[in-house]
This record gives C-alpha cells, sequence and structure tokens, in this order.
C-alpha cells in the first residue's frame, strides 16, 4: 500500500510538471513567432534534441532557425499533453487499486489509452522532427525514431488483457453476491 500511496503523488507531481512544460512551450512559441530576434540566438551555441533528434544551431546550412523553433516547441506542447494524460490515466488506475477495485472497466479503458499513447508519443516525436528538420532547411542533421515508446504501448496493452479478464471475473464474482 505504501509504495500505490508513493505512485498516487508521483503520478500527480509528473502530471503538474508536464502541464507546466506546455505551458513554457506555448510560452516560447508565441515569443518565437512574436519575436524570434531574441529567443533563436539564446540557442545558436548550443544543440536543440527534440525526441532523440539532435539538430546544431549553430549550423551554417541552417536556412530557417526560427521556423525549427517553432515547430520544435509545438511537438513539445503536443508530447507534453500526452505525457500528461499519460500519468493522469496512471494515476487513476492507482487510486482504483488504493481503493481495493483495481480490475474495473475504467482501469481497462485507462491501461488501453496510456498503451495507445505510449505508442503515439515516438510518432509524434518522429514527425516532428521530420517537419523541423525539413522547416529547418538543415542537410546535415539527422532525424531518429525512439523505439521504446513502441515497445511500452504494446507491453501495456498486453497488460491491458489481462486486466480486461480480470475486469470479467469481478463483474462474475460480483453478480454472485
Amino acid at each position: 500500500m505504501k509504495m500505490l500511496n508513493v505512485g498516487k503523488v508521483l503520478t500527480k507531481i509528473i502530471e503538474i510538471m508536464c502541464y507546466a512544460g506546455v505551458t513554457l512551450c506555448a510560452v516560447l512559441t508565441i515569443w518565437a513567432v512574436v519575436s524570434p530576434a531574441t529567443l533563436v540566438p539564446m540557442y545558436q551555441e548550443g544543440n536543440v534534441t527534440i525526441y532523440g533528434s539532435d539538430f546544431k544551431m549553430a549550423d551554417p546550412a541552417m536556412k530557417n532557425p526560427q521556423a525549427l523553433m517553432i515547430v520544435m516547441l509545438l511537438t513539445g506542447v503536443v508530447s507534453s499533453v500526452m505525457m500528461a494524460q499519460t500519468f493522469r490515466k496512471a494515476n487513476g488506475i492507482i487510486m482504483k487499486a488504493i481503493e481495493g477495485a483495481p480490475f474495473q472497466p475504467c482501469t481497462v479503458k485507462w491501461m488501453k489509452e496510456i498503451g495507445y499513447l505510449s505508442i503515439a508519443l515516438p510518432l509524434i516525436g518522429f514527425v516532428g522532427s521530420v517537419i523541423a528538420f525539413l522547416a529547418g532547411g538543415m542537410p546535415t542533421s539527422e532525424v531518429m525514431l525512439n523505439l521504446d515508446g513502441f515497445v511500452m504501448g504494446i507491453l501495456v496493452l498486453c497488460l491491458t488483457q489481462v486486466f480486461a479478464h480480470g475486469a470479467q471475473l469481478q463483474q462474475d464474482v460480483d453478480g454472485l453476491l
């Protein structure tokens, strides 16, 4: 039970942090649109990374650093919202487990959504990286696809089937009582 309480607190904290990331990325996106001359030079000496794809902001081959920043920040907004939703659903599952009823239809639904979000996150990152690559006009950059989310999503979707079976058994037992 102690571990569930820790999980409950951590998932809520991470959800809140993800929404803070959404806010930060949204503000920086507006900043990049309104005043790119002040935002883009801050990153000129470093690299910007999005889901494993690395963009060198000082690369002389870069044609449009403003477009690159905007695409990357918008990708950050979308992926942060998706991560926040993942942790929100994980918190719901933990709350059901704390209540002593983890095998419920809503838990199965949340697990399925976590699986789909886990698979969609690297796809969003990859698409964002490709668009940033094309928008920035950087022929020397690499775009990569991270497969960790796919593995996680497939595992969660498989576990969803176990929880669906448990939920059916729970309904059968509740029907007998």
